[in-house]
C-alpha cells in the first residue's frame, strides 16, 4: 500500500486591528518544508472571530534557497486558491526563480499575495548555466504586494469575499525539486471585513441625535 506523509502545524495567534481591518498572524518558528516531497506540509492559522470578508491579503515569511521550487495554496471552508506556483517558471520550463526567501527576515517585511498587486511575481532577467539551462534569478528576500497565481495564471483571493472568516485557514506548501530547502516563519492573514449592519444603524442613530441637539 502506498502511503504519503502530511505534516500539519497549527500556529499560535496574534490579533490586531479594528472592526473593519483585522490581522491574524501565525508564527511557525522555522517549521521545515519537506524537500522534494509532493505531500508537502500544511500550516494552519485559526481565525476565532466571525465576520464577512470584503478583502483578504496573505503575507508570507518563508526561508528557501530556491523560490521557484515552491507551490503554495490556501484553503478555507472547501474553497482553495493558488497563491504561488513555482515563481519564475511562467512557461512551465521546470525551474523558476533561483533567488532566496519570500519576505525579508532581517526587516520583518513579508511577501504579500494581494488581488490589487500590480503584477504576479513570475518574471525576471534570465541567467545561463553552463549546460545551456536558462534560470530566472528573481529577487532575494522579495517583499511587496503581488497578484496570486497558479499553474493556469493569475488567480484571485476574491474567491473568499462574502464568506465567514471564522475557522481554520490551511496553507499547503510543497517543494517540487531536490537540493534546496526551506522553512516557514510567518503566515499573516489580513482581512477587510464587511461593515456590520448594526454598526451602520448606530451611526445613523448618532446622526439623528446630533441633529436633534442642533434644533
Amino acid at each position: 500500500m502506498n502511503m504519503t506523509k502530511n505534516i500539519v502545524l497549527v500556529a499560535g495567534l496574534a490579533l490586531a486591528g479594528s472592526a473593519s481591518a483585522q490581522t491574524y498572524t501565525g508564527t511557525f518558528n522555522s517549521a521545515p518544508i519537506p524537500d522534494s516531497d509532493p505531500a508537502g506540509a500544511k500550516f494552519v492559522v485559526n481565525v476565532p472571530d466571525s465576520f464577512s470578508i470584503a478583502d483578504l491579503n496573505v503575507g508570507l515569511g518563508i526561508t528557501h534557497t530556491w523560490q521557484g521550487d515552491l507551490v503554495i495554496t490556501i484553503e478555507h471552508n472547501g474553497t482553495t486558491v493558488d497563491l504561488l506556483n513555482r515563481a519564475g517558471d511562467g512557461t512551465g520550463g521546470g525551474f523558476g526563480f533561483s533567488a532566496d526567501n519570500l519576505g525579508d527576515a532581517a526587516s520583518g517585511a513579508l511577501f504579500y499575495l494581494d488581488d490589487e498587486g500590480a503584477s504576479a511575481y513570475d518574471t525576471g532577467a534570465p541567467t545561463g548555466y553552463g549546460d545551456g539551462t536558462v534560470v530566472d534569478p528573481g529577487i532575494d528576500n522579495v517583499t511587496g504586494n503581488w497578484k496570486p497565481f497558479g499553474a493556469a495564471g493569475i488567480s484571485a483571493l476574491s474567491a473568499f469575499d462574502g464568506m465567514d472568516a471564522a475557522g481554520n485557514w490551511s496553507i499547503f506548501i510543497t517543494d517540487n525539486a531536490g537540493g534546496d530547502t526551506g522553512t516557514v516563519e510567518t503566515i499573516s492573514l489580513e482581512f477587510t471585513a464587511v461593515p456590520a449592519p448594526a454598526s451602520l444603524a448606530l451611526l445613523g442613530l448618532g446622526g439623528l441625535a446630533a441633529t436633534r441637539r442642533r434644533r
